[in-house]
């Protein structure tokens, strides 16, 4: 049965679908996080922060 306007769904299918989401989310943070990197901090200092 229809539970208001939302078509039902299997949870697993639910849950496929936010993990999918997840990784996306995480790989661009992760693309951003190197590209702001590159850009903004000076390549001695890098090594520095990341084995402090």
């Amino acid at each position: 049965q229809d539970v208001g306007a939302f078509p039902a769904m299997p949870l697993s299918s639910l849950f496929a679908n936010a993990v999918l989401r997840a990784q996306h989310l995480h790989q661009l943070a992760a693309d951003t996080y190197k590209e702001f990197e590159r850009a903004y901090i000076p390549e001695g200092q890098r090594y520095s922060i990341q084995n402090a």
